[in-house]
């Protein structure tokens, strides 16, 4: 049986430009992290195009989709180096995925009503 560890990311608390998360490991203790907003607007509206329009129509302004491609890339970068940037969760980071099977959390799903 493969032993797997897990990530928990939770929002704090945000502003306009910042979070504020907590991030453990394997339900230990919490990591303060304050992370930017990674992307501008002009980003945002690249990525929302791509997501949106290009997705459906792949055929069109192929250019265009290249950069937002790149644009994806580079966002999911800055947040790892955000969240990770600091060497002790990146030493246990990398010890969960060179030992095990790494899960990730968002913290406990809300639970639902069962029954009508």
């Amino acid at each position: 049986m493969v032993s797997s560890n897990t990530i928990t990311i939770r929002e704090k608390n945000k502003d306009q430009n910042t979070f504020n998360i907590a991030v453990s490991f394997n339900h230990g203790p919490e990591y303060a992290v304050t992370m930017k907003n990674p992307s501008d607007p002009e980003t945002e509206h690249r990525l929302e195009w791509y997501f949106e329009e290009f997705l459906r129509f792949p055929f069109i302004d192929t250019t265009k989709a290249e950069r937002a491609v790149k644009a994806v890339h580079d966002y999911g970068v800055t947040l790892f180096q955000q969240v990770l940037g600091d060497r002790r969760l990146y030493s246990q980071y990398n010890a969960g995925v060179s030992c095990h099977t790494l899960g990730v959390s968002q913290g406990p799903r809300p639970t639902t009503p069962t029954g009508n």
